[in-house]
């Protein structure tokens, strides 16, 4: 740990500590050369002497460096620091590739940001995720919704659930004799919905048991956006009578804002006085279920749970309930299989573009390692290694892609927009397109390995430079075996571009 602090305040004040260490070499220095000045010795050879008596300096201020901090971090901050100062020198070359690497990255960005969204986000409140679906599949492998009779078996004979409400999902026409009618999403739900969700009405109260039977006098509950929108968020609204679908119902509570459940529902109605006495047959499974399992429980035990109640009512009506087995996922996860092909085809397509961009990327800095080709002779005719060369290139890319990603996440918002704009439709309430840490972490990964499979091709092509060809060439880049093997990475990128692209456009057609 000392040594970790140490290192890290070279870091922070390496200008400071560099001045110190060359001013403590000086005073040694100026003490060793004193001392035969003071004999006299003529000044020029005591310096001599002192210099010679001291050794190689620049090697002893490696020494010292060397502890201060790792050769290796000080030889990679030193590449990182030449790649800088050479990029900013070619400012157009550096534009053009942050701009390619930056759109492919931002569109790589916003499909996981909309994928994470969909397929991974959950319900606000149910940081637990505890909140699942429930629906039916039958023998040949059809999904279909619940019935009422069979959703009460579920409901009674579980040991696995705090609760279960059922809902159906439809348009209702809203309408009173002071605003316009009005038609919006809506939802009959059954009472204790709301509680099982764990979010009371902010105004008035939720639905009863007495609201949730047939012939129950009409009751709703509107959502935060279209009591604003419709009432203007007056107070005065609960306990006022409108129509739902034609039918006389009193207003006896508000949701609060963002609320909307499942997807963008504006009013609620109870289930009961609808479909209690139409709708009672155990085929007609055309509603959706939803529970809360209870504390302990794993989504495989409440599965196994559910089978064995539909095991008895498979006995007990053979006709209606045989074959007919539970499904339950989390809530959160609810997307149905053509939409999850969907967006996994998006994203693949979207990689397609980001690898695309690579490989252009790549010729780019190929080409650029060819021209280079004399600079690398000479650093290897002074010693550097090969795989110093490699290091150095690489570098370069790392930080190139690194200036594309940090465009790319600029960009983000906007390719948020476009793709959600495409996928069209109103989604769940409770998704929300935001970068979060998985979507960094995933978006940052990208950004290395774009910048590594950039940085690949040219930094081996230039590592196998040949020094004397180079040298007596005079940095002519066309010629001998090492303008062929350039010529042969970039026919191999090229064929990789286009075989990518046709790859994508089969995919999009």
């Amino acid at each position: 740990m000392t040594r970790l602090l140490r290192r890290l305040r070279y870091v922070l004040r390496r200008d400071r500590h560099e001045r110190e260490l060359d001013d403590e070499l000086r005073f040694h220095l100026d003490m060793k050369q004193q001392e035969p000045e003071s004999r006299g010795v003529e000044r020029a050879t005591a310096a001599a002497n002192a210099r010679r008596a001291l050794g190689n300096l620049p090697l002893t201020r490696d020494h010292v460096r060397d502890v201060w901090i790792a050769p290796w971090l000080r030889s990679a901050a030193q590449d990182v620091r030449f790649a800088g100062r050479l990029l900013l020198r070619e400012r157009g070359f550096t534009l053009a590739v942050v701009v390619v690497l930056g759109v492919g990255m931002a569109l790589t960005g916003a499909m996981y940001t909309v994928v994470n969204a969909i397929m991974f986000g959950s319900l606000p409140g149910d940081d637990d995720e505890r909140i699942v679906s429930l629906g039916t599949q039958d023998a040949q492998g059809r999904t279909a919704g619940v019935s009422l009779a069979d959703f009460e078996d579920w409901r009674d004979g579980n040991e696995t659930f705090d609760g279960m409400a059922v809902m159906f999902g439809t348009s209702l026409n809203v309408s009173d004799d002071e605003v316009a009618p009005e038609m919006v999403v809506g939802a009959y739900v059954s009472h204790g919905a709301f509680r099982l969700l764990r979010t009371p009405p902010l105004l008035g109260r939720d639905f009863l048991p007495a609201d949730d039977v047939d012939g129950a006098p009409g009751t709703a509950i509107l959502s935060h956006g279209l009591w604003m929108s419709r009432y203007g968020g007056d107070p005065d609204v609960i306990g006022r009578t409108i129509r739902v679908n034609d039918r006389p119902s009193v207003l006896i509570g508000v949701m609060p804002e963002g609320f909307a459940f499942p997807f963008a529902t504006a009013v609620w109605a109870p289930v009961g006085p609808t479909f209690g006495g139409s709708d009672r047959g155990r085929d007609a499974r055309t509603h959706q279920a939803f529970g809360r399992l209870a504390d302990g429980v794993s989504l495989p035990g409440a599965r196994a749970d559910l089978d064995v109640v539909a095991a008895r009512l498979a006995e007990r009506y053979p006709e209606t309930n045989a074959g007919i087995r539970p499904t339950a996922v989390r809530f959160a996860e609810l997307v149905p299989d053509d939409d999850k092909s969907l967006l996994l085809a998006l994203l693949a397509g979207v990689v397609f573009v980001l690898l695309i961009a690579c490989a252009n990327v790549a010729n780019l800095l190929l080409s650029r390692s060819a021209r280079r080709a004399r600079e690398m002779s000479l650093r290897v005719s002074l010693g550097a290694t090969r795989w110093r060369l490699v290091r150095q290139l690489l570098v370069e890319s790392v930080l190139l892609a690194g200036m594309a990603g940090l465009v790319g996440v600029a960009l983000t918002g906007l390719a948020i927009r476009l793709v959600t704009t495409q996928l069209g439709g109103p989604g769940a309430y409770w998704i929300e397109y935001s970068m979060d840490v998985r979507v960094l972490a995933l978006a940052a990964a990208t950004c290395l390995a774009a910048g590594l499979a950039c940085g690949v091709a040219p930094a081996l092509h230039a590592s196998k430079t040949n020094v004397i060809d180079r040298l007596k060439d005079g940095g002519r880049t066309g010629s001998g075996a090492a303008g062929l093997r350039a010529r042969r990475w970039g026919t191999g990128l090229l064929t990789a571009e286009v075989a990518l692209t046709l790859v994508l456009l089969a995919g999009t057609g």
